[in-house]
């Protein structure tokens, strides 16, 4: 065992004690010192900022050394060749300028501006002779050079005696124990760089696990957060030509203050439903009735049936239904953009709230967990990968049922200490695999044929069962939620995350299959016990920024509206319209149709084109009103 700290296990430790060595001399020049940042901190913050770092630091490590590693573990010393050997020690080199650069810059980058180094860093190449004579005045860059080619020497002189040496390999022993070696080498390489034992990887976001930013400062890895963030620097902050007289044009209906004079404070729960488009509805005319239990909410509460989402996405739906403001990122979502750092959400107005998101999974899945530790800090998180007694059933976690049964027994202990509580659940169940589990023992699955399937609006059996399933949990919950505590003075709203892959129905007009609005059109629910006394079919035009200031003024609770919400059980709201991202408009029986910057103007009662210029300037200055306002605000919206 004495060969177990061979050539190849030194340079992994020289790298990672390299990586390491700056983070702490950037650590003694930020703080100047451990003590006075240790007197600054609380709960152990800072060693949880030092594991994180050494986690990131791992990962680069490995990462760097990719190519050296993978040839490595094979159980020959294939570095004896002269030209492998010379090779290796070259990329090792260069690797090490790289890394040292990165690093001082990173240090004088803090120092002159107070982040760490990110791809917002490539905005001085535009001026590149300023930022050079800037640099060259400000910074000793002969003692700095000098510093990295001495410790360039020292890695050079260590790295020619690592793959000079016979014995790189870990082991020496026979044939299958050599492999075998390799093998658990290779297992160790990728688990160090996926960076944690999870179905997710380490990701940015969980820098942000404080409160004090100062903390995220630490627990980063500069060359990480360079490339996590370089697929976004273009995204950054739009200029957008007459962006003042757009947002007037979004808010001059849009009430900014909402004061009440009482409020009870009803406790809140907002349930996002996976995968769920208007027509499953049994309601509005599903002859395979799918969701007895959400028709029952309906009968005795409100139905939006002109309700939409902004896109086809979970996690934007995540974003805009908790922000109030639509997903309009180019580049994936905007809660996996680092460079999204000031959002409100009207939940941070729910003063004496306790505040809680469930989720049957991992919020690590799109970084949404960074969204609540960096923009709502007191919300309780709910895993159900870490926390739920339930077991896992796939990929997206405990089941709905499960799910549902977890947060009826927070709940239910909250409101034994009086306190008001906001719920955010997040179900997966009505989405592939559509795994029905085994704790559902009392859930049936009815069927049909493929006829009554299609004349009904679904592709597959799956297809129902999904929906029909999330059913059946729900009617589970709601038969523990009148038993509750908590029943009564409770609002519950329900909202579909996007649609899905549907065939056209009689009882759904035909143009939203034909203009491919289908999966956007969703329904939006809210039952209240209490507070609504009789059903209302509201055919309104509404979109997903509007949940969150219709559920607080139903409340009577104050807030200051940030969003490019409204009202909508307020009279006064005649802002009716949807935002698509970049599919178009829908203003009443109207939907502007945008592709690829060309617009038609479509009736949807009859899908036919309309020519009238005047109503399509006019929706046309709105969709691009509502674009470029929402992107504008996805950078700074405090």
């Amino acid at each position: 065992m004495s060969n177990i700290f061979s050539g190849r296990i030194r340079i992994y430790s020289l790298f990672i004690i390299l990586y390491m060595s700056f983070q702490t001399i950037f650590w003694f020049v930020m703080y100047g010192g451990f003590v006075n940042l240790l007197a600054t901190t609380t709960n152990g913050e800072v060693l949880q900022a030092f594991y994180l770092n050494f986690k990131f630091n791992l990962r680069l490590s490995f990462i760097t050394l990719l190519p050296i590693v993978l040839l490595s573990i094979f159980p020959k010393n294939i570095f004896n060749m002269a030209i492998l050997r010379n090779i290796a020690i070259f990329y090792t080199i260069i690797i090490l300028i790289i890394s040292f650069s990165a690093f001082i810059f990173d240090i004088a980058y803090y120092l002159y501006l107070g982040n760490r180094i990110d791809a917002s860093v490539f905005r001085f190449l535009d001026d590149f002779m300023i930022s050079f004579d800037f640099i060259i005045q400000s910074y000793p860059i002969f003692w700095l050079s000098l510093l990295i080619a001495v410790a360039l020497y020292v890695f050079y002189f260590l790295s020619k005696r690592v793959f000079s040496d016979g014995n790189l390999l870990l082991i020496s022993r026979g044939k299958l124990y050599k492999w075998s070696s390799s093998i658990l080498v290779f297992i160790i390489i990728i688990g160090s760089i996926h960076g944690k034992i999870s179905q997710y990887p380490l990701r940015w976001s969980e820098a942000h696990f404080s409160n004090d930013k100062d903390i995220a400062t630490l627990s980063l890895n500069p060359i990480l957060n360079l490339f996590d963030t370089y697929k976004y620097r273009k995204s950054n902050f739009l200029t957008v030509s007459g962006i003042d007289k757009k947002e007037k044009l979004l808010k001059e209906n849009i009430a900014r203050d909402v004061v009440y004079s009482n409020s009870n404070k009803p406790n809140i729960i907002v349930i996002m439903v996976e995968s769920l488009n208007i027509n499953r509805l049994g309601f509005i005319g599903n002859k395979l009735n799918p969701t007895p239990n959400l028709d029952e909410l309906i009968n005795d509460g409100y139905l939006f049936t002109e309700f939409f989402v902004p896109s086809r996405s979970t996690a934007k739906s995540v974003f805009t239904s908790i922000f109030g403001v639509p997903d309009v990122s180019h580049t994936r979502t905007a809660s996996r953009n680092p460079f999204i750092r000031k959002q409100h959400s009207l939940i941070n107005d729910l003063d004496g709230y306790n505040k809680n998101y469930f989720v049957g999974g991992s919020l690590s899945w799109a970084n949404i967990r960074g969204l609540f530790t960096r923009f709502i800090p007191s919300m309780s998180l709910f895993e159900g990968e870490y926390h739920s007694s339930y077991p896992y059933i796939d990929v997206w976690g405990i089941s709905d049922l499960s799910l549902f049964k977890e947060a009826h027994k927070k709940l239910e202990k909250i409101s034994s200490n009086d306190k008001p509580f906001f719920a955010y659940i997040q179900t997966a169940g009505n989405h592939r695999p559509f795994t029905i589990p085994k704790e559902n023992k009392k859930y049936k699955i009815q069927k049909w044929s493929e006829k009554e399937l299609k004349d009904n609006g679904f592709i597959s059996q799956d297809y129902f069962n999904g929906v029909n399933l999330f059913d059946f949990s729900l009617g589970e919950f709601i038969k523990s939620f009148k038993k509750s505590k908590y029943y009564g003075n409770t609002i519950i709203a329900l909202f579909g995350d996007h649609g899905i892959t549907a065939t056209q129905v009689p009882f759904i007009r035909q143009s939203d299959l034909e203009l491919n609005i289908y999966e956007n059109h969703v329904p939006f629910i809210i039952y209240a016990p209490e507070i609504i006394k009789e059903h209302k079919t509201f055919t309104q035009t509404a979109y997903l920024p509007d949940i969150l200031p219709t559920i607080l003024s139903l409340a009577k609770i104050n807030y200051k509206n940030k969003t490019l919400g409204v009202d909508l059980l307020n009279p006064d709201n005649k802002r009716e319209v949807a935002f698509l991202d970049g599919k178009g408009l829908v203003q009443n029986d109207l939907f502007l149709k945008n592709n690829n910057g060309k617009f038609k103007l479509y009736d949807l009662k009859t899908n036919n084109v309309l020519d009238d210029e005047d109503k399509h300037k006019k929706m046309r200055d709105l969709f691009n009103a509502f674009n470029d306002v929402s992107y504008s605000m996805l950078y700074e919206n405090k």
